[in-house]
């Protein structure tokens, strides 16, 4: 369902719930996990929360060259432009008990689908025409007064509702239903909420492109820390914890300068750093071939 609560009534039941049990003991010797899940423990410590890898003496990051684009998403935020009517059209379908009507939950839910659409209608005005291209992907697009206070209106609407929720009495089919809609107007409030750091953000639009005549995904607003490379240094090189980022690909003919300034390894003192390249024992010349068509 997206959420994993201490109500569940299959908690203790539950093999995930064993195994990470078991997991975060200390009992572990080795643990192996991917690059996002390891940047979420790491932005749980930085957070004061609690960890969700046990207390670790030495890392091992393998396939280094792709930890940028792991650090991209898990300290970037993204919002995608369905999510809001996806809860608020789930909201409008509760029955309520008798006595209860839910007319102010179904206006506070429509409003906020509204603010979503006004939202997402200024960011799409705010693409510079320069920049559009049919084909492309990614899109600049500007933060500006109209789309700062639809931001703030939806942080807002989204709290309001997902209290307003708590205390309300559907019939008892859809209280889990509801639960699940206030977990998701949560996530809402805390992502719309970080999107409001306008000076510290980097932000552009996804709009994937329509395949074999179907419907195009899902336009979304993402943003990424101007800063990420300080707040890696902060949050993961500064700590003392040895570290090993290992790769075919992380150094241009043996020079590591680029990947250390975009994951802020420069801001540490060159004695704590150390480099090493090796050649490839893998005979390209004689395992390559070059194809080119006759008919180009």
């Amino acid at each position: 369902s997206g959420r994993c609560d201490k109500d569940c009534a299959y908690r203790d039941h539950c093999r995930y719930q064993r195994h990470m049990t078991r997991a975060q003991s200390g009992s572990i010797d080795f643990q192996v996990c991917n690059h996002n899940y390891f940047l979420a423990d790491l932005l749980h410590r930085s957070k004061g929360q609690q960890p969700l890898i046990p207390h670790y003496q030495a890392v091992i990051i393998d396939e280094g060259h792709k930890f940028l684009d792991a650090a991209r998403q898990m300290y970037g935020v993204r919002r995608d432009r369905g999510a809001i009517p996806a809860v608020t059209e789930d909201v409008l379908t509760f029955t309520y008990r008798k006595g209860e009507s839910g007319e102010d939950i179904t206006a506070l839910a429509r409003k906020l689908a509204r603010q979503n659409t006004r939202l997402f209608n200024v960011l799409d005005r705010n693409i510079p025409e320069s920049d559009y291209d049919d084909e492309a992907e990614r899109f600049q697009t500007v933060i500006d007064g109209k789309a700062a206070r639809h931001l703030l209106n939806i942080t807002e609407q989204a709290g309001i509702l997902a209290a307003d929720l708590l205390d309300c009495k559907p019939l008892a089919r859809y209280r889990g239903r509801r639960e699940q809609a206030r977990w998701e107007l949560k996530n809402i409030t805390e992502t719309v909420g970080a999107l409001q750091n306008h000076n510290e953000l980097v932000y552009w639009l996804e709009k994937p492109p329509a395949h074999r005549g179907g419907e195009a995904g899902q336009t979304a607003l993402c943003a990424i820390p101007k800063k990420l490379n300080d707040m890696l240094a902060a949050d993961l090189w500064s700590r003392g914890v040895p570290i090993i980022l290992t790769s075919g690909t992380l150094s241009a003919s043996g020079d590591f300068t680029h990947i250390k300034r975009t994951l802020g390894l420069d801001r540490l003192p060159p004695h704590r750093l150390m480099e090493t390249s090796k050649p490839s024992p893998f005979n390209h010349r004689e395992n390559a071939l070059l194809y080119i068509s006759e008919s180009v």
